[in-house]
Order: C-alpha cells, then sequence, then structure tokens
C-alpha cells in the first residue's frame, strides 16, 4: 500500500469514526454524561494523544538514524575510494588500468544511485558489487611493483 492510499485510507476510517461516536452521543442515556465520566474521557483522550506522540517521536527519530547511518556509509565508502585512487596513481602506468577501470566503476555507481534516488528506492543506497568490480579487483591484483618505493606503498 502506498503512503498516499494509507493516508487516504486513515482519513476515511477517522472520517467514519468521528461520526459513528456523534451519532452515538446522541443516543446514550443521561447517567453516562455526568461530569465524571467526561473526566474519563478526556483522561483517556489525553493518554491516546500522549501515545500517539510518542508514536510519531519514534517514527521520526528512526528515519532520522536510518538517513543519517545511509549518509555515513555512503561518505566512509567514498573516503575509501579516494584513498584507494591515491594509493593506485603511486604505481604510475602499471596503476593506470586498475585507476581507470576504479572511476568506470565510481561512475556507474554514480549513475545507479542517482537513477535509484529519482525513482525513490531507498533500498538502493548500497554499493553493488557486480561485474564492473570484478574488473576493478582483477587489475588491482595484477598489478606488480617496479621500485623500492612503489614496495612500501604496497605493504
Amino acid at each position: 500500500m502506498s503512503p498516499l492510499e494509507l493516508g487516504a485510507f486513515s482519513l476515511v476510517a477517522l472520517l467514519c469514526f468521528t461520526l459513528f461516536g456523534m451519532m452515538l452521543a446522541t443516543r446514550l442515556k443521561e447517567h453516562h454524561l455526568n461530569n465524571s465520566s467526561l473526566e474519563i474521557v478526556k483522561a483517556s483522550r489525553y493518554v491516546l494523544i500522549g501515545l500517539v506522540a510518542l508514536t510519531l517521536g519514534l517514527l521520526i527519530s528512526s528515519a532520522k538514524n536510518s538517513f543519517e547511518e545511509t549518509a555515513k556509509d555512503l561518505r566512509t565508502q567514498a573516503s575509501q575510494f579516494v584513498v584507494l585512487d591515491s594509493l593506485l596513481e603511486f604505481y604510475g602506468p602499471a596503476g593506470k588500468d586498475a585507476r581507470d577501470a576504479l572511476h568506470k566503476y565510481l561512475k556507474d555507481e554514480i549513475r545507479r544511485l542517482d537513477l535509484a534516488s529519482k525513482k525513490g528506492e531507498s533500498e538502493a543506497f548500497t554499493l553493488d558489487l557486480g561485474t564492473s568490480s570484478e574488473i576493478l579487483k582483477t587489475n588491482i591484483l595484477n598489478l606488480t611493483t617496479n621500485n623500492r618505493s612503489e614496495e612500501h606503498t604496497s605493504e
């Protein structure tokens, strides 16, 4: 059920129960409408309002934490890719194929994440480890060191 359908259903249900309550109030006997009964109804209403407020607060907090966690994961992955790119740069011409594969992989993933965000697919905000990542891994594993500074970098 989409959020719009759920909201419409909730509104219709609320209106129906309100009309039912108003109709029921006209048929209540007089002893049900005394001050003590009205006070109990008010207290019950306040309890329900508190529970609804608590539920909405927890829902908003959960959504905020989920968003912050996803953003933190993307920032961490981005910084790790920057470090990987700078390490591959030390390999010079030998690391060019691996760097090109890394750049292609990142461009593909950014495009995929952008399309997913435009479609509203929140579960798609993780990096896909498909064929381009395998090509990248193969290129990195095939690197060989040529001098002492490259050997030091690869340790």
